[in-house]
């Protein structure tokens, strides 16, 4: 059985106090800046979304952001389940169909969506958890460690 080392509120609140002995107030701060103003500033120059560059006080309407998201999913208007034995000949937008099968027990449906006058399966309805770390894989990082790491 493998371990993972997790750290836990504890151990944030002891590398913060290890970090300010390190630093032993050699960081100033400025009133009413933040400590990476500079480096906003001078490395990023200005703010972008989604690589749009926001000059000014433009709002995200005005650099049509809001138009072109309305554009992508404008015509989305919920999505329906339905349990069908088979598929139909002809399937409808929006609507996801599950179909039984006898894989497992825990898993009863195969999911299919239909696309370009054409069915696709999307998945199933089976969940696998056995490669998921579990609760009692964890175990919390030491002082110890914390130190050891740090002191690289």
């Amino acid at each position: 059985m493998e371990i993972y080392k997790y750290v836990s509120d504890d151990n944030l609140l002891y590398i913060w106090q290890k970090i300010k002995l390190l630093l032993n107030n050699k960081v100033d701060k400025e009133n009413g800046k933040s400590l990476f103003s500079g480096f906003y500033n001078d490395v990023l120059n200005k703010p972008q979304i989604a690589g749009v560059s926001l000059e000014g006080n433009k709002s995200l309407e005005d650099l049509g952001i809001i138009q072109a998201i309305n554009d992508a999913i404008g015509d989305i208007t919920g999505i329906e389940f339905q349990v069908v034995n088979t598929l139909p000949d002809t399937g409808e937008s929006g609507i996801i169909y599950l179909v039984p099968h006898s894989h497992d027990s825990s898993d009863i449906y195969d999911e299919y969506i239909y696309y370009n006058d054409t069915y696709e399966k999307i998945g199933s309805t089976d969940i696998d958890l056995s490669n998921y770390i579990q609760k009692t894989d964890l175990v919390e990082l030491t002082n110890a460690e914390i130190d050891t790491i740090m002191a690289n």
